[in-house]
């Protein structure tokens, strides 16, 4: 016999609560922006480079 599911265990096809998917979004977020911010800078020291020689 089969033990009843409890509503603690997310069911097939439900999404998870949107506190955690928000927390998850943030840190793409933050770390989107840290790598942007390093590909700047390096396309931007590269053109410095570029124009002091």
């Amino acid at each position: 016999m089969k033990a009843p599911l409890t509503r603690s265990q997310p069911q097939h096809g439900e999404r998870p609560a949107a506190k955690e998917e928000g927390q998850n979004l943030k840190g793409t977020f933050v770390f989107a922006l840290g790598l942007g911010a390093f590909i700047l800078l390096s396309w931007l020291s590269v053109y410095l480079l570029y124009l002091s020689r």
